[in-house]
């Protein structure tokens, strides 16, 4: 079966160096399907991917991004994405098909 929808959205940090989920809820994708993560094009900083809070601050075990890069994952829950930033109000874009 075909995904032939998407959702999307974006996600600034409020606070640099504390960071967020990338949705305020449970937000379930589909099995095998990616959700891909880029960061702003304005962005002047570094923006850190995480599975957990922690990870994501930590600078040395979050995924590290730049201004226009990006990183797909296969996760289950959307929720379960934790972002950060060096510089407050920095954020990323993220898409994913959904059923």
């Amino acid at each position: 079966m075909g995904h032939y929808n998407f959702n999307h959205n974006h996600k600034d940090v409020t606070a640099a160096g504390t960071a967020e989920r990338l949705v305020a809820s449970s937000t379930r994708i589909p099995v095998g399907v990616a959700v891909v993560i880029k960061t702003k094009t304005g962005n002047e900083g570094t923006v850190y991917i995480g599975k957990t809070q922690a990870q994501a601050q930590d600078t040395d075990a979050a995924w590290s991004l730049l201004a226009d890069e990006w990183v797909g994952l296969l996760v289950s829950d959307l929720y379960d994405v934790w972002v950060d930033a060096s510089i407050s109000g920095e954020g990323v874009n993220w898409i994913v098909e959904v059923a």
